[in-house]
């Protein structure tokens, strides 16, 4: 989790706590606060996680390029 700012770190280790109570009681048994954060979390934690997937394929298709530039002057 390194790179992560503090917001970052406390919403998925949350997420990871409402995850597990997911998984021990239910979503049906879940208050309707903790359901919503549950969501809301799931949300934020996927749009992190593609953007962070995203920004390295950009990062690597830079790369080929720069590689593709390389091989084409020898």
């Amino acid at each position: 989790m390194e790179g992560l700012c503090k917001d970052e770190k406390e919403n998925i280790s949350k997420f990871i706590e409402l995850s597990l109570s997911l998984l021990q009681h239910g979503f049906d048994e879940m208050e309707m606060q903790k359901r919503l954060e549950f969501v809301k979390l799931l949300g934020a934690t996927a749009e992190f996680w593609v953007e962070k997937t995203y920004g390295r394929m950009l990062i690597l298709e830079h790369r080929v390029s720069e590689l593709e530039k390389i091989v084409k002057k020898r």
